[in-house]
């Protein structure tokens, strides 16, 4: 887009949650909590003591909800989970694992270590995530809490998001990229490495013209760590991953799950949603990959009272990513994803296809293929397909993840739906489903050879401004009314 101008596992409905005998105590809680995020937006370290009663907990015995949708035999969490907020202390870049030209400049904001404890089946584990405050914010400003996809032992997958432009948009800097023209648009390049240039009509090597998107609608950053993989799998790189609801758990052994990513997900809103500077009407999730596929696990909670900092969230943005079958089906002792709830769902898809994806029983095929963007299948609707990475999994169809959001409007009471698809540049088409009796949309950017990773849009927009655009553009209040304001005339620019 161009703007010279600056333009319950709930599974059902949702239930009112009786005050639980230990909200006395949680207020006084969050209190404690209140009093060091302020300390940590002044820049002063902060710690909470450690005290063994005071855990806040994702799920209370007298909370769990007999699940509707869900199989007879489906898993329900031990009363015992929960997450306990730590620390805060001011950061600066970790060489060792994140390229610090990518660190926002001291005078642009601030980093911010947050630390939690995580207490599951008896065993607690440290869980942390990082914020990210622009100078510039004044008042209450939308918060957008970024999720990583799958990483490698050398790098930090949260920080790195810092990489792609995300602080930039938040702190008011300019974002250049090459966007295609008519005559010189990014070629698809040959697998397995996808090295990507620009072309002409011949075939020859071009240069796009340098274009730039600033925001001037200042957000907080959020960006949360996912836990570090299993050493003992033999298919482990040592990264990091969420336990997006495939099966295996990603990075782990078995079909087992090893910590509550949705809890804790609910827990840095917990935390977050008391800071004087967030408006806790305007919150979005975005997610990349792996990330993507816990996204729609989120989202499939937002109506869940055990995890009650969900439901404001106002929309989602999913990069390249299906939703895992496990999910979908209720598989493996995974929950089901509801096919209703107290509202619709505000979720963008951004996905590729058109390039011959492996699919393997076991990572490391070349064939059969199946139409995909090298990694994450597409496939034909009904279908079920190998995510081609080494923690596997299996997913259902591009289709059936966005359609699943559509039938789930329809049966939340959002009316009935209409379909408009347009192109955006050269290889994206864009449907968006609107609804007669809710401002809810469930848009799918589909990009033609796009490849799994950070140009899966192939320069036909901004991959990082579009996700961040369309979060930005839906509020909800307490009383979970949703609305839709464009956020189109806070860019300027190209996106």
């Amino acid at each position: 887009m161009t703007n010279t101008t600056s333009t319950p596992t709930v599974v059902g409905d949702a239930v009112a949650r009786s005050p639980s005998p230990k909200s006395g105590f949680r207020a006084l809680r969050l209190g404690a909590v209140l009093s060091a995020v302020w300390l940590a937006a002044c820049g002063a370290p902060v710690s909470i003591a450690p005290d063994a009663s005071d855990v806040v907990e994702s799920q209370d015995a007298t909370d769990v909800i007999a699940p509707r949708d869900a199989p007879p035999a489906a898993d329900v969490a031990a009363a015992s989970n929960g997450f306990r907020f730590v620390s805060s202390a001011p950061e600066t870049c970790p060489s060792t694992d994140v390229d610090c030209a990518s660190w926002p400049p001291s005078t642009a904001g601030t980093v911010t270590r947050m630390t939690s404890q995580e207490t599951r089946d008896g065993r607690t584990r440290t869980r942390t995530f990082h914020v990210y405050v622009p100078s510039r914010v004044t008042g209450r400003v939308p918060l957008v809490v970024m999720l990583h996809g799958g990483a490698p032992s050398t790098s930090n997958a949260a920080l790195e998001q810092l990489a792609r432009s995300y602080d930039e948009l938040a702190d008011g800097r300019a974002v250049s990229w090459r966007r295609n023209t008519a005559n010189c648009q990014l070629s698809l390049g040959s697998p397995p490495l996808y090295a990507q240039r620009f072309e002409d009509r011949a075939g020859q090597p071009c240069v796009a013209p340098m274009v730039s998107v600033t925001s001037s609608q200042p957000y907080i950053l959020v960006l949360p760590d996912g836990v570090k993989d299993d050493p003992s799998d033999p298919a482990s790189t040592n990264g990091q991953h969420w336990e997006d609801g495939r099966v295996p758990s990603p990075g782990q052994i078995g079909d087992a799950e090893h910590r509550d990513d949705v809890g804790f997900i609910d827990h840095v809103l917990e935390v977050l949603l008391l800071r004087p500077d967030v408006d806790p009407e305007r919150v979005g999730l975005i997610g990349v990959s792996n990330g993507g596929m816990m996204a729609q696990r989120i989202a499939c909670h937002a109506a869940d009272p055990r995890t009650p900092r969900l439901g404001r969230i106002a929309a989602f943005s999913v990069q390249i990513a299906a939703m895992p079958e496990a999910i979908h089906r209720g598989l493996s002792g995974r929950e089901l994803c509801p096919t209703r709830g107290d509202r619709a769902v505000s979720i963008a898809f951004f996905v590729a296809n058109g390039v011959d994806t492996p699919q393997c029983a076991r990572y490391g095929c070349s064939s059969p293929t199946i139409n995909g963007d090298s990694r994450m299948p597409y496939g034909v609707a009904g279908g079920t397909y190998s995510v081609n990475s080494p923690d596997s999994g299996r997913v259902i169809a591009a289709d059936d993840s966005h359609r699943r959001w559509v039938d789930y409007a329809v049966a939340s009471g959002a009316g009935a739906p209409t379909l408009a698809t347009t192109m955006e540049g050269v290889f994206t088409s864009v449907r968006t489903t609107t609804f007669a009796a809710s401002p809810a949309r469930v848009v799918v950017f589909e990009t033609r050879g796009g490849v799994h990773g950070a140009q899966y849009s192939r320069n036909d927009f901004n991959s990082v401004a579009r996700p961040v655009e369309f979060v930005l553009s839906y509020r909800i209040n307490a009383a979970g009314v949703l609305r839709y304001e464009p956020a189109a005339g806070s860019f300027t620019g190209t996106w």
